[in-house]
């Protein structure tokens, strides 16, 4: 039987293009892979600056932060979970804002990091390092900055979850 050469190309197209999508859909990045097999994380979440003014609560931030995360099914460890765990796993957040003595708008920064213990073998050091982190910065009036920073720490917080997730074969 004949196989026109058009329909013999397009078949090996298309194999080819569903070999390629299902080798890229296994392939992490360098901080996806940072996140796999963690067991839980400790959250902390900072400040700099007066970012209470804007509305914004720490503690507030912190559960929002924990809830997500267990929703998503990572866990959340007590302090004495994380200090038994030897990779100390933290997540952590800092947001900031300012406000300029001119002008009507305020610039707020918010960034979240995935710190863990890690070791480099040809200078036999372990230390602690941020092996994923994402930030944003932003603009807006006064009256927003509260608002803006809650959402970008929720924006932020999934895209954790989605790498956590992606890394540990559970999406």
């Amino acid at each position: 039987m004949h196989i026109p050469a058009s329909a013999t190309c397009l078949r090996l197209i298309l194999a080819s293009l569903l070999l390629g999508a299902s080798t890229n859909a296994q392939q992490l990045t360098a901080s996806q892979k940072s996140l796999k097999s963690i067991a839980g994380v400790y959250i902390f979440v900072d400040k700099f600056g007066d970012v209470e003014r804007y509305g914004v609560n720490l503690d507030d931030l912190t559960s929002s932060v924990a809830l997500r995360f267990r929703q998503a099914g990572i866990r959340v460890y007590t302090k004495q979970e994380w200090e038994r765990d030897g990779r100390l796993p933290t997540f952590y957040v800092q947001v900031s804002a300012y406000k300029r003595s001119y002008g009507p708008f305020c610039a707020f920064h918010v960034k979240a990091d995935l710190f863990q213990e890690v070791r480099i073998p040809q200078i036999d050091l372990q230390t602690a390092a941020s092996t994923w982190n994402k930030d944003t910065v932003a603009t807006s009036g006064p009256e927003f900055v509260g608002e803006g920073i809650k959402s970008d720490v929720g924006k932020l917080v999934d895209l954790f979850i989605r790498d956590f997730l992606v890394a540990n074969d559970k999406r």
